[in-house]
């Protein structure tokens, strides 16, 4: 049974709070905004068969004091149940609610947020990927991260990533495929496709690269792109049209490379500079 669900809607987020339910727990839920996330009231109504409270949620890492870094999020009861609500925008507040709300439930000592946490600008691209491309991810439907504990146990076993755009692409998205005339990516993840799966095989190859995607042409020409686990500072991001050997540092980190597939400037240095 869920204790505590997430929706994105298209309009608002909501989260409902299905183990605190009652008009007497709408206090304790209000009470633990304030004390944990340091939340603001700034409006009440309380009436005989509904509750509805407003707050000033900081966002995380903001300087406090100015307006522009407050969510403002909506605590309400009815006869069914106690539910916070959001604009799109306040996501980020949100997950960290809902995740802290069900570590806590669930007796886990470490909210999974702070282990991968949203990176609003792997959300960008490939929004604009999916605005220029024909994209689909194995999440279409934009679950709240169904994937982030397959996600922790890969950053678990693979220190030598430390790129944190990519484990909230793959806690997000799971796996990705992304199109065009010229285009034929596929960004590996947990199995959506036939050869997607990064458990599948050892996570290192024998020459210790972690392969993340593959570009393959008309012609069947193969490019990979692949994490150097030996190179602690520096590019993090390779690219060889041979998965054995021959990778040469291109790019900082995952979201330049994403950048670099939106702006077409990836697939020019494949096919003229690689």
């Amino acid at each position: 049974m869920k204790t505590v669900h997430l929706e994105k809607g298209k309009d608002k987020l909501s989260l409902s709070i299905y183990a605190m339910e009652t008009y007497e727990d709408f206090d304790s839920i209000a009470d633990y905004l304030i004390k944990k996330f340091s939340a603001q009231v700034i409006e009440t109504l309380d009436g005989p068969a509904e509750r509805v409270w407003t707050f000033l949620v900081p966002k995380k890492n903001a300087n406090a004091g100015r307006l522009s870094v407050y969510d403002r999020l909506t605590l309400q009861n009815n006869p069914y149940s106690n539910s916070l609500y959001g604009a799109p925008g306040t996501l980020t507040t949100m997950e960290r609610i809902f995740f802290d709300m069900q570590a806590r439930f669930d007796n886990i000592k470490v909210n999974p947020v702070d282990i991968v946490p949203r990176i609003e600008k792997t959300d960008t691209l490939i929004t604009a990927l999916s605005e220029k491309y024909q994209l689909q991810t194995s999440n279409p439907k934009e679950t709240i991260r169904p994937y982030l504990n397959d996600a922790i146990s890969i950053k678990t076993d693979t220190p030598y990533i430390n790129d944190e755009g990519y484990y909230y692409y793959l806690s997000q998205y799971g796996d990705m495929s992304i199109a065009s005339e010229e285009l034929s990516i596929l960004v590996y993840g947990f199995g959506y496709w036939d050869g997607s799966a990064i458990r599948d095989y050892p996570l290192l190859s024998p020459n210790g690269f972690y392969a993340v995607a593959d570009q393959c042409d008309e012609d069947g020409n193969m490019v990979y792109v692949a994490y150097n686990a030996s190179v602690e500072n520096g590019l993090k991001i390779w690219l060889s049209k041979e998965l054995d050997n021959g990778f040469i540092p291109v790019y900082d980190d995952f979201t330049q490379w994403l950048e670099a597939v939106l702006d077409g400037s990836f697939l020019h240095y494949v096919n003229n500079e690689l």
